[in-house]
């Protein structure tokens, strides 16, 4: 896959990929919760996976949720929990702080609550991004 080797020539790669199934719906929990502890390790970002129909075509649309502010040193601000999670969609207008009902707009709870949404409601596939583990010889 395209999006695989672009990941591979930056250092970087796919960790936990979390799907919603309506048959194990703990499931989808127990990969957000797995997917949060990892913030704080080598996870530096999303890349959202959503399925779409129109009246004539259907297909799927690819998007980043990265940190804010790239500048930051990411490990230690995860771990701080300052960062702030931007939604990276060409559909919008521009980057948005990540938002969903009753959390502060672009927290690690808003961006979850949303993960958690877009997994159920838009049959969203999720991968976490992190830096790539270096191989031992």
């Amino acid at each position: 896959m395209v999006i695989i080797g672009a990941l591979k020539k930056r250092g970087l790669e796919f960790g936990h990929h979390i799907i919603y199934n309506p048959c194990s719906p703990e499931r989808l929990q127990e990969d957000m919760d797995a997917a949060r502890a990892d913030l704080g390790n080598s996870a530096i970002g999303f890349i959202v996976n959503e399925a779409w129909k129109n009246w004539i075509f259907s297909g799927h649309h690819w998007y980043a949720i990265a940190p804010q502010d790239t500048q930051v040193e990411f490990h230690e601000a995860a771990i701080n929990k300052d960062i702030l999670w931007q939604n990276r969609d060409s559909k919008l207008a521009k980057p948005t702080l990540v938002e969903a009902p009753g959390k502060e707009a672009g927290s690690t709870d808003a961006l979850f609550a949303y993960l958690m949404k877009r997994a159920r409601e838009a049959e969203a596939q999720i991968f976490l991004v992190r830096t790539a583990a270096k191989a031992s010889l």
